[in-house]
């Protein structure tokens, strides 16, 4: 038997899940387009990604 209640709940929290999955990719757009389009005057920023490197961090000690 189907259970309507439960079947609406998960359909929530899919609607919840795109509704977060959109907002940050809204996010990093908006932060690759700021990357990109620094202009001159502004001071340069440095950006680091958890992880990036790590293997070679780890293999060389």
């Amino acid at each position: 038997m189907i259970d309507s209640k439960a079947m609406a709940q998960q359909l929530e929290q899919a609607r919840q899940a795109r509704i977060e999955a959109e907002t940050a990719y809204c996010d990093i757009e908006e932060l690759l387009w700021q990357m990109h389009h620094q202009q001159p005057h502004e001071p340069r920023i440095a950006y680091a990604f958890d992880g990036f490197g790590r293997a070679l961090a780890d293999w060389a000690n």
